[in-house]
């Protein structure tokens, strides 16, 4: 039963005048206090001029925490531990040391709070993984850039943090070539030409189950390989291992999404064991799209029992040494079908209709992929690029290609930058847009822009309400993508 005596009493206290000045007379007597302790303790050490550990105490007083706050934050941490006075040297009594642990600990806190100095934080380049994830979600093709791109400075451990994230002129150049990649890849341009890719597996990986094949398989590997056509394609694995002659010939399993597609009897000749390699190709019709490609040995002929000398140890098992995916051939259609609707909102019928209906598309795409709202200004650029392309290429496919790559390099899209409010000034403290706080979650949580959801609620301004940020915040813990947050995040 709450008691309304007891709480209008409690209150009474709160605001008399007797209970604020008891609470200055407290604040003066620790101050005073800590000064003494520091004086007595730790400036026979931390001088101007011994400077231990870089650390000068003198001229700190706790009666002005927020002039001292940062070297305060230190002596919190050393006290609160009890690294320090260190061990062998005289310490204040544990009353003493628990008393002004106590009051630092509230009197920063209540310092921190009524002064927040939140920084500025730098603009933000997209790494390797935002730009891979951020080209995923906005187009649904999930591409591994980690060999198309740069490698990504790190700073303290993260690859993520703005102030290393430089750009120089191979960067500039990659994400073109990227970008360049990518619409042609999710508007279905590209001109039929067989090339062949090499995927290797990781190093380490050859005892290990691998997720994507049973688990009685070893020495395998499983990626993702993008196909932009409808075609045939050939699926080479080269095999590594020794057979042996008293052992029955080792089972290739080869998976497509999960499914088998063909159980190989790896059956070595004596000159093909001498080399400790052979290969397999598969050929196979695959529809265009993202595809999981898996081959493994089944574990019952991965490790024999003996060797032909009866030792273990001198038997080779069976792994595979990477994979080719070559195509395509004989292609029947171009572009992958559930992309291509998702660019393509709308169609034109007519030549006069072309412009209108490309603004619609690109201001759709320009809105996700530069995380807030767009204006005339923001799409007019990727207008007169798709009459440049169109120009080019003879077809309105071309030229939404041509605007969509100038978006895939836009700043607005390559960059976070926070929006500052109107006549800000440099040092001034302010809170952050919805706009600003649904990217900082999206990037934190899932290493990605932020999805229609997060978007929607952020341009209507709601979503830094407390109930409906916790709401979000759950939502996206439980969404999939938030491995990021273990991978990129906690992985680091």
């Amino acid at each position: 039963m709450f008691h309304w005596a007891s709480f209008i009493v409690g209150i009474a206290v709160a605001v008399s005048p007797f209970a604020v000045l008891a609470q200055q007379t407290s604040d003066n007597s620790a101050s005073q206090l800590l000064d003494a302790t520091l004086n007595q303790y730790c400036i026979v050490c931390h001088n101007e001029a011994l400077l231990t550990a870089g650390l000068s105490l003198e001229n700190v007083s706790g009666a002005d925490l927020a002039a001292h706050s940062n070297v305060l934050e230190k002596v919190l941490r050393r006290l609160s531990s009890g690294e320090m006075p260190p061990a062998g040297m005289p310490r204040p009594d544990e009353s003493v040391r628990t008393d002004l642990v106590s009051w630092l600990e509230m009197g920063l806190d209540n310092q921190a709070r009524n002064a927040p100095n939140p920084g500025s934080p730098a603009i933000h380049r997209l790494n390797r993984a935002e730009y891979s994830n951020a080209v995923r979600d906005l187009l649904g093709i999930d591409l591994d850039h980690a060999e198309n791109l740069p490698a990504d400075d790190s700073g303290y451990g993260f690859d993520n943090i703005g102030d290393v994230l430089t750009v120089s002129p191979l960067h500039i150049e990659k994400y073109v070539a990227a970008a360049r990649r990518v619409s042609r890849l999710a508007v279905g341009t590209l001109t039929p030409r067989p090339v062949v890719e090499r995927y290797s597996p990781q190093s380490g990986t050859r005892d290990e189950a691998i997720d994507g094949l049973p688990l009685n398989a070893r020495g395998g590997i499983l990626f993702r390989h993008v196909f932009p056509f409808d075609a045939d394609y050939t699926i080479t694995v080269r095999v590594r291992g020794r057979r042996m002659p008293h052992m029955p010939a080792p089972q290739l399993d080869v998976r497509i999404d999960g499914e088998r597609v063909q159980l190989i009897e790896a059956n070595f000749s004596n000159l093909e064991a001498e080399q400790g390699t052979r290969l397999f190709e598969i050929s196979l019709t695959l529809a265009a799209g993202d595809h999981e490609i898996a081959a493994g040995f089944l574990t019952e002929y991965l490790f024999p029992e003996t060797s032909a000398e009866g030792d273990l140890r001198n038997a080779s098992g069976y792994s595979v040494d990477y994979v080719l995916v070559g195509g395509p051939y004989a292609a029947t259609r171009v572009g992958m079908e559930e992309n291509q609707q998702r660019i393509f909102i709308c169609r034109p019928d007519s030549n006069d209709e072309e412009i209108s209906c490309a603004r619609r598309i690109l201001t759709t795409l320009a809105r996700r992929g530069y995380r807030g709202p767009v204006s005339a200004a923001d799409i007019d650029p990727l207008i007169e690029l798709f009459a440049l392309g169109k120009s080019d290429g003879g077809s309105f496919e071309h030229g939404i290609e041509m605007a969509l790559s100038g978006l895939l390099v836009s700043p607005r899209f390559l960059y976070r930058v926070p929006d500052s409010p109107v006549g800000g000034q440099a040092d001034e403290i302010y809170n952050l847009s919805d706009l600003d706080l649904a990217s900082r979650l999206s990037f934190f949580i899932w290493s990605s822009i932020p999805d229609e959801e997060l978007l929607s609620l952020a341009e209507q301004g709601v979503l830094s309400e407390p109930d409906v940020l916790t709401d979000q915040l759950a939502r996206m813990l439980a969404d999939p993508k938030s491995k990021s947050l273990v991978e990129n995040f906690a992985g680091q």
